[in-house]
């Protein structure tokens, strides 16, 4: 494992191809035939268990996920298993280390990445974090004096302020009436209130935290914290040679951490007046407009301490010559711009597939693309299902969700270290899923784990390529009442996102096939105009939207003008944004503003254009506009009318049904299709790019690839596919017409399918807890209706073998289809390989059958439900972890004892379809 510069690692975009193996010459980026690319490969959070761990078993399960098809790690340090107390490791302690430098050789050895999350559990923190540099809280009391006075015993954390404020905005300094924990003061003449602020400090411990790591969770705000407490790190690698591939830095989970110890200065520095000035701003929750302009300056604030303490920890990994990775969401910032503070911005999916969260993983995505980055990652499958009841199956839909968001770079969420020595199922982590080997799945994960490598490397290659900048109006969501601190995070979605212009307008975006990165004021900022394309960091855009608000920076709106008049498109949704946010200078701000509005303007009558505060967008009329300024305009309707009369192309055959990412390289464009139709889509799609050859890919299956059918229609490329509901398939479109490919079978059914019947050999070949006996079956159906009871607790792997006879009818290919498998399947017919089934609808072509007597065999492996039932309906001692140990998907304690069985094995109909290969170019 090389110590390489971040700056040179971020340079490679053109990621060596999981096809080198099987690929034509030209098809994919020149490397070398058989040279691994570990960073299309799904990588997984490895949790190391009170960081028990020893290099035997670091040493094998390296090479085991390494000959799976996982292309990295990532180490973060929890809690420990019970009884095994003498095994555990102190965090940091030479032994640790000495322990990571072995795995990082042995990464390198076996060909994979190891990163580390600095720290253990989440978020930052542990023992070498003091009082004066953990996080901390604010707490805001209101006093109302009684019969002309206060006595009031005050809360025992740190008084930092204390004022009164009267009905008539006069304002009284009283810290010296607040004495040991006690307020007496007596009121001038007049209607009062008082208003302390107190700091609570520490708030938080370490979650989840591994032995050694124990300790107050660090203050996010602080460089000065963020500086000390990488010290330790410093200290204990000092003798290192080698360094992860990356620093990792888990979601904001810094409960409670609404403040910081020179909050109030750096208040005055950044938003250039005194918040003690407006203290009583910040209690209650709904507010008039001034309140809600201090409100904001808070909001803002927060936002850019955090960033600034990820870009010093950025700084610091890069030192190592290591990137650092960071997860955004949660925290109390503009998202964009805190993604990309890191070198790979990573985002997650908890829980069910919801493509109502395309716009919260677009900030990740987007900010990937407009920092000049390659990479953009996630956690993956958390809490998918309930433990050991998430199939191969379920992984597909959730994955080609986030390739379709623009995420490239998939964590596995995860694998618990297990030692050889535990009885099954191993150690447990107290989340699913778990895709290691004690997890149920690991016998076809290398299936899955090559489809994803397939499309990560397509989506890895080249540059993204959206056509529009779509503006993220984060004033607006800081602009407003409610309580001070405001977060944005996946599981709140809807109090913050869901309901606002952005999000309808990136959903229409994405559903009518324009193709868009969410762009911030910051990045806006870096923006230049040539030959009519925006250009951020190499990025290039046709055009920029202003979604619907009220809110907009005046440097933003001047900017906007800029490049208009350099001759970019700019588009304002519905009318133009008419106030400025924050609470500084506003009516000068505003007035400025208000002259830009005119000039765009010129029938704008004092003040028509801005209505009362809190009107929401929705409310205002559409302005119906065209300004023209220099080589461009701004333009101003309602979205429909913009994006028709815009010069921007669309895909239309999102039309169909059909999601898509595009990303383009020097000889034409990668495209990642998705048919989230209920319909089998057979017929010519046309592309918004130009192409005179396009290769088709299925990345489920290893060597299907081939040249499509093309032709021009209206000055258009159009291809021809075949994809059924739910399939992916990849277009590699060519300014050649050359491909280096043949043409791509495209087929037919000739016939209704024949099904393969007769007495099917049921053999248990592996796995636990013992093997049942096999059984002769006529019919098909889940294993634990067998005789033998063993059946009905059994998970593993049973092989089913049946002989047939060719159907009497002429067929250029066959399609074996399964019907029901529970829940996935290596098929061989007559002795050879024909591949893994591991999704829906458990499908594979076969291009040879004898004419009799074939042997057909197919091994099935059902998922571990079955067997923990029992577990648990025998009260077998395989919980015994320490801190929250394993719960269920609600954080109930985990019991699987009431479950049903669930259906394992063959259910079928197994059928053959016979297929006709058809020309679709005559």
């Amino acid at each position: 494992m090389k110590i390489i510069s971040a700056a040179l690692l971020l340079l490679s975009a053109c990621t060596v191809s999981i096809f080198a193996e099987v690929r034509p010459a030209g098809i994919f980026c020149d490397h070398k035939a058989n040279q691994r690319d570990n960073t299309a490969q799904p990588w997984a959070r490895w949790w190391w268990l009170g960081s028990a761990v020893d290099e035997d078993n670091i040493s094998d399960l390296l090479k085991e996920y390494s000959d799976s098809g996982i292309g990295g790690v990532e180490i973060c340090p929890i809690y420990g298993a019970k009884g095994w107390e003498d095994k555990f490791v102190e965090f940091l302690s030479p032994r640790w280390v000495e322990l990571l430098e072995y795995t990082l050789q042995k990464g390198e050895q076996y060909g994979i990445e190891v990163d580390l999350t600095t720290g253990t559990g989440w978020p930052f923190g542990g023992e070498m974090v003091t009082k004066d540099t953990a996080s901390s809280g604010v707490i805001l009391k209101r006093y109302t004096p009684k019969d002309g006075k206060i006595s009031e015993k005050l809360p025992s954390e740190e008084l930092i302020y204390i004022s009164a404020v009267s009905a008539k905005g006069k304002r009284l300094d009283i810290n010296g009436n607040a004495d040991k924990g006690f307020l007496e003061w007596q009121t001038p003449e007049g209607s009062w209130e008082v208003y302390a602020v107190f700091m609570k400090r520490p708030v938080q411990r370490v979650k989840r935290a591994a032995p050694g790591g124990e300790g107050y969770v660090l203050d996010p705000y602080s460089t000065d914290a963020i500086k000390d407490y990488l010290k330790a790190f410093d200290k204990a690698f000092s003798e290192l040679d080698t360094y992860p591939n990356s620093f990792f830095h888990d979601s904001f989970e810094y409960y409670g951490a609404d403040w910081t110890e020179d909050f109030f200065e750096e208040f005055t520095r950044r938003r250039g007046y005194d918040l003690r000035e407006h203290i009583e701003a910040l209690y209650g929750e709904a507010g008039s407009d001034i309140q809600n302009r201090v409100k904001y300056d808070y909001r803002k604030t927060l936002s850019e301490l955090h960033i600034e303490v990820i870009e010093e920890w950025t700084r610091w990994c890069n030192s190592k010559g290591s990137l650092s990775r960071n997860q955004a969401h949660g925290a109390p910032a503009n998202l964009i711009d805190l993604y990309a503070a890191s070198d790979i911005p990573e985002t997650e999916i908890f829980r069910e597939v919801d493509f109502k969260q395309y716009p919260m993983i677009k900030l990740c995505s987007s900010a990937a693309h407009l920092k000049g980055g390659n990479l953009a990652s996630s956690e993956t499958f958390t809490w998918l299902n309930e433990h050991f009841q998430t199939s191969l199956n379920d992984l597909k839909p959730a994955s080609d969700f986030l390739f379709l968001s623009g995420i490239n770079h998939i964590f596995f969420h995860g694998i618990p270290y297990s030692p050889k020595e535990a009885k099954w199922p191993g150690w447990q982590f107290y989340a699913s899923v778990n895709l290691g080997p004690q997890g149920g799945l690991w016998r076809n994960l290398p299936a899955y784990n090559s489809y994803a490598a397939r499309c990560q490397a397509a989506l890895q290659e080249g540059r993204p390529d959206s056509d529009i900048l779509l503006y993220f109006p984060v004033h607006d969501l800081w602009n407003t009442g409610g309580k001070a601190y405001k977060t944005f995070g996946v599981h709140n979605q809807d109090e913050w996102l869901r309901h606002s212009s952005f999000y309808r307008l990136s959903m229409k975006l994405w559903e009518k096939g324009w193709t868009y990165d969410a762009v911030s004021d910051r990045f806006l900022q870096k923006a230049a105009c040539e030959n009519g394309k925006i250009i951020i960091n190499s990025r290039q855009y046709d055009a920029v939207i202003i979604p619907e608000c009220l809110y907009i920076n005046l440097s933003t709106m001047q900017k906007l003008f800029e490049l208009a008049e350099q001759g970019a498109e700019v588009m304002f949704q519905k009318h133009l944004p008419p106030r400025v946010p924050g609470l500084a200078d506003k009516d000068k701000r505003e007035a400025e503003l208000r002259k830009i509005l005119k000039e765009a303007i010129p029938s704008l009558k004092p003040y028509s254009y801005l209505p009362p505060a809190n009107l929401p967008p929705a409310n205002l009329p559409p302005a119906n506009m065209v300004h023209k300024t220099g080589k461009g305009e701004i333009r101003a309707a309602i979205i429909d009318s913009l994006l028709s009369e815009s010069n921007l192309t669309r895909e239309s055959f999102a039309d169909k049904g059909i999601r898509f990412v595009r990303r383009s390289r020097d000889e034409g464009f990668n495209y990642f299709l998705v048919n989230l139709s209920d319909n089998n889509i057979d017929g010519w799609i046309e592309l918004s790019k130009q192409a005179e050859s396009v290769l088709l890919i299925d990345p489920l299956y290893e060597e299907k690839f081939g040249r499509a059918a093309i032709k021009k229609a209206n000055g258009k490329t159009n291809v021809y596919i075949q994809i059924r509901p739910d399939q992916s398939i990849i277009l590699k479109t060519f300014n050649s017409q050359k491909c280096g490919a043949g043409q791509w079978e495209y087929c037919e059914k000739t016939c209704k399918p024949f099904e393969i019947e007769g007495r099917w050999d049921v053999e248990f070949v592996s796995g636990g807890p013992v093997l049942p006996e096999g059984e002769k079956i006529k019919a098909l159906m889940s294993w634990t209706n067998f005789k033998d009871k063993q059946c009905r607790r059994f998970h593993g792997t049973a092989r089913y073998s049946i002989r047939f006879d060719k159907p009497d009818i002429q067929a250029d290919k066959w399609k074996l289809g399964l019907g029901e498998v529970c829940s996935s399947a290596r098929i061989y017919l007559n002795g050879k390989l024909l591949g893994v089934v591991w999704a829906k609808p458990f499908v594979i072509d076969v291009n040879e059958l004898k004419s009799e007597d074939n042997l057909l065999q197919v091994e099935v492996t059902n998922l571990p439900a079955n067997r923990i039932r029992d577990l648990d309906k025998r009260d077998v001692d395989w919980k015994y972890f320490y801190n929250i140990n394993v719960v269920d998907i609600d954080y109930e304690p985990f019991d699987a004892s009431d479950w049903p069985i669930k259906k394992s094995g063959l259910l079928g109909h197994v059928v053959l379809t016979p297929q006709k290969i058809i020309d679709i170019t005559r």
